[in-house]
């Protein structure tokens, strides 16, 4: 069973990206979630890595769908780690780590440069 990275990506996704690339741990899939649509030229560029997805998520549906994504891999036991890229993400997420009681849940703030 693999660990889950699950990566809130709302202000620019190449750090979030490089991040999963250079630190993420071995046997570990990284989900990053985009608020936003991306344009299919970009979407071309993107290339494919084994154990990094990336998913685009209109802006309505965000939140809902990372709150879902959030519950379901915390209680199954396979979220090791959130990665957020603002301050605001940040305290929502550790709200939930609190609230689920899962302190072995992991915060990190990837802020683009």
């Amino acid at each position: 069973m693999s660990m889950i990275v699950l990566s809130l990506v709302e202000r620019g996704w190449q750090t979030a990206r490089e991040w999963s690339l250079r630190e993420c741990p071995p046997r570990t899939r990284v989900v990053h979630v985009i608020k936003g649509t991306i344009q299919p030229e970009i979407r071309a560029l993107i290339r494919p890595v084994a154990g990094v997805e990336v998913m685009a998520v209109p802006r309505r549906a965000f939140w809902p769908l990372i709150f879902s994504l959030f519950l379901w891999q915390a209680c199954r036991g396979r979220l090791q780690t959130v990665l957020v890229d603002n301050l605001r993400s940040h305290r929502r997420v550790g709200r939930w780590i609190r609230w689920l009681h899962r302190p072995n849940v992991r915060m990190q703030l990837c802020e683009s440069p």
